[in-house]
């Protein structure tokens, strides 16, 4: 039988990175990641991206912001958890999201 309740290793450090991602400046997702990913992706309007290992939803809701519909994945479910809550605050968009 399945075990539901079994933490992956990124669902013990889910807080720690998500506090990371959210509060702290001159991160490397956010400073160098970031913006050239948003640069080689040139998201238009209504697309879809996948968001293979989303974790706490970082990229996802840049994506949005870019004005696509995304779909997170990832196998900590403390992460997504995460990434909803984190989305349903910063993110007044319309569309699919996490």
């Amino acid at each position: 039988m399945k075990d539901d309740n079994k933490k992956t290793s990124w669902g013990k450090v889910a807080e720690w990175y998500s506090d990371l991602l959210e509060k702290q400046e001159g991160t490397y997702q956010k400073d160098l990641i970031l913006p050239n990913l948003l640069r080689l992706m040139e998201i238009k309007k209504g697309e879809t991206i996948l968001d293979l290992a989303c974790g706490q939803g970082f990229f996802s809701r840049e994506f949005l912001k870019s004005g696509a519909k995304v779909m997170g994945v990832d196998v900590s479910r403390e992460l997504i958890h995460l990434a909803r809550e984190l989305t349903k605050k910063n993110c007044l968009m319309q569309g699919r999201s996490l």
